[in-house]
């Protein structure tokens, strides 16, 4: 498992070419000479950008200081949370949408800002057509036979018509902050029945633990705009999903 990341770094980033191996990728997270200013950062074109990491978020640090203006400029799509975790973030095709625990689902303001978020500039690498009748286990299979490199993280974008999706989002919370399982143990449930929607996500590969949450991590936005959240569970009617491996991970 590598080092932890102080979430601490900020506005500094840490650069992993994931080109590398997984000794170098260790390396290079324990590495303070890999820490450099994000503006002199390579291009985020076929990048996974992260602000956050898992260990800080467990931690309790439920408030950040990036904008979702900024946000915006390292992907277009996404997931992710806001201060105080107030309500789930989905991002897709460039806009970024708050789902409440009570309202509706809306954009995101640019003056919204983040303590954990994770995105990328999506671009399909591979499809694949999933089958009849899935839930998300099944899916998740699916998807893990077809992967040709576990290595490092990749991103997903999985469109098309589902029997059923079981969501959630979580309440604002105010200091002193619960723990996360706390948080998650008052969550608020949505089940959208013959709805089209399109769910993004993000796979990390088990040596990452403490940097992101390994495995999937997946949210969801209806095509109608009015529903969304972190996935739960699924039945997939007809979908196709799409994989992006990236080269890069930035952290900061």
């Amino acid at each position: 498992m590598p080092p932890k990341i102080n979430s601490k770094i900020i506005p500094w980033t840490i650069v992993m070419n994931l080109k590398y191996s997984i000794a170098s990728l260790l390396i290079i997270l324990g590495s303070c000479s890999q820490y450099v200013n994000k503006n002199e950062s390579d291009s985020f074109d076929d990048a996974i950008y992260q602000y956050g990491t898992k260990d800080s978020f467990l931690s309790k640090k439920y408030v950040g200081q990036l904008s979702y203006k900024e946000l915006k400029n390292y992907g277009d799509m996404g997931l992710g949370t806001f201060n105080y975790v107030d309500g789930e973030m989905t991002a897709l095709n460039g806009e970024f949408f708050r789902i409440p625990t009570d309202g509706p689902v809306h954009l995101a303001s640019d003056t919204f800002l983040t303590p954990l978020a994770i995105t990328k500039f999506f671009r399909t690498d591979k499809e694949i057509k999933t089958n009849s009748g899935i839930g998300i286990e099944e899916l998740k299979n699916l998807i893990s036979a077809s992967l040709t490199d576990t290595t490092k993280p990749i991103a997903f974008q999985i469109t098309g018509d589902f029997n059923f999706i079981k969501t959630r989002s979580v309440h604002k919370q105010s200091e002193p902050f619960l723990s996360l399982e706390q948080i998650v143990a008052d969550q608020a449930v949505f089940q959208f029945e013959n709805i089209s929607a399109t769910i993004v996500g993000f796979w990390f590969p088990k040596y990452m633990d403490g940097v992101n949450f390994p495995s999937y991590h997946f949210h969801v936005l209806t095509a109608d705009l009015k529903g969304g959240g972190h996935l739960l569970d699924c039945k997939i009617k007809d979908a196709v999903v799409k994989i992006d491996y990236c080269d890069k991970l930035i952290i900061q």
